[in-house]
């Protein structure tokens, strides 16, 4: 949505290979962002015309991943990857090809790791609001350890934005 919002209109993902709930989670949001304001899908019939791609969700990863997209072709003014190791490999990579974030692409990374503000340009990302849910995880493990009631939970947490320095508003006109 925030890549949305800054005027970006070819978002590629860079997603975990993991088969895991938070993986499928996260490209389901991207999709729905994509969908909803009616951009185009990426093709997830043709790898050769995606702008998805997949690897193991470190640094590393993320810079496979990014090389496999850029080798398609794909025109990509920004880029959601599943957390920040993933973004940092991908802005190195980026980097490395002569490409400057973000004025040439923007990137956004998720979970807000103590990476992302020593990172340059420091990373905007996706936080969880880690505390919150530690403080309840410990809450129904204690009820449960005393056999008492656990409290109602919904298990919903609220993500935060945190605006950093790597995504460029590409609506502004430029001087």
């Amino acid at each position: 949505e925030h890549l949305i919002q800054q005027g970006h209109h070819h978002i590629a993902y860079i997603g975990s290979d993991h088969h895991i709930e938070d993986t499928q989670q996260r490209q389901q949001g991207y999709l729905d962002a994509l969908a909803a304001h009616h951009l185009e899908k990426p093709n997830n019939g043709d790898d050769t015309q995606s702008s998805m791609a997949f690897a193991p969700p470190d640094e590393q990863g993320g810079e496979t991943a990014i090389n496999a997209l850029l080798s398609r072709n794909q025109k990509v003014s920004a880029i959601f990857c599943y957390n920040d190791g993933m973004a940092v490999g991908v802005i190195t990579a980026l980097t490395d090809k002569g490409y400057h974030v973000p004025e040439d692409v923007s990137v956004i990374g998720f979970d807000d790791s103590l990476v992302a503000r020593y990172l340059h340009p420091k990373l905007s990302t996706v936080r969880y609001p880690i505390a919150e849910m530690a403080t309840e995880a410990a809450e129904i493990a204690i009820s449960r350890l005393l056999h008492s009631e656990t409290p109602a939970k919904n298990g919903r947490y609220q993500p935060i934005l945190i605006k950093r320095d790597s995504v460029q508003n590409v609506n502004r006109s430029k001087p």
